[in-house]
Order: C-alpha cells, then structure tokens, then sequence
C-alpha cells in the first residue's frame, strides 16, 4: 500500500537534499533542475523504480510526484468508506468505459498463492499493452 512508502518527505531526505547541495556547490541546480550528477545520468539511462514514473531531478517533477503520493493516500484512506473498493474503481464502473476494467479484478485482488498469474498464463490473459503474461 501507498502509506508503506515513506513518500516525498522521505525521498526528499534521503536523496534530492543532498543531490541539490552537490549541485549547488557547482551551480547547477539554481535553474531548479540537478541533472549534473551520476546518479541522475544512471537513471536517464536505465530507469528503475519511481524514475520510470516521474523526473525526480527536478522540483516539478518531485511537486508531481508528491501531489500523485497525496492523492493515492487519500484514496486508501477513503477505502473503508468505498467498500474496500478503490475511488478509481469507483470512477471507472460509472463511467462509460468499462474497457480494462476485469484486469483489476485479476491482477490487483490478492486470489492468494499465485493463481491469478496461473490463470493468466493458461488463458493467456493479456496484461498491459496487448502483452501476454511472463512475455517480457
């Protein structure tokens, strides 16, 4: 769940604060972007985790990230409240769309034991994008 995550506050701790004072002290992060770094140039590279997501080299792309975090929150806080039913969810069955919709009940409802991945790769239940389970 989101309230794991230590969120903006602590990535910002643990990592951009001290991305920013190496790259104030050269005066590259004063444009309010510290991409002079190895650690930014790795990522550009090869992104893994929320880098794949949002630009975290910059204030915009923390001030996204961190209203994104924000808003997940709130719907897992509201959650008791929808019936242990996700907001988006919610969004989705009274929308006009129901296009996509069976892949929650697949992939994201914990069936216990892996027998959701075991049906998708009997079935070949594509996941996202057309492709099949354990393709990639």
């Amino acid at each position: 769940m989101i309230r794991f995550t230590g969120g903006p506050l602590v990535y910002f701790c643990m990592f951009t604060w001290w991305e920013i004072l190496f790259n104030i002290g050269n005066g590259d992060a004063w444009d309010g972007f510290w991409y002079n770094n190895s650690r930014a140039v790795g990522m550009q590279l090869y992104p893994q985790g929320i880098h794949k997501y949002f630009d975290m080299f910059s204030w915009m792309g923390l001030w996204t990230f961190t209203l994104e975090w924000l808003l997940i929150l709130t719907w897992d806080m509201l959650m008791p409240v929808t019936l242990l039913i996700p907001i988006d969810i919610w969004i989705a069955m009274f929308s006009t769309s129901w296009i996509g919709i069976e892949r929650w009940f697949l992939w994201y409802v914990p069936w216990g034991f892996g027998l959701n991945t075991l049906f998708a790769l009997i079935f070949d239940y594509p996941s996202e994008d057309g492709w099949g389970m354990l393709w990639n």
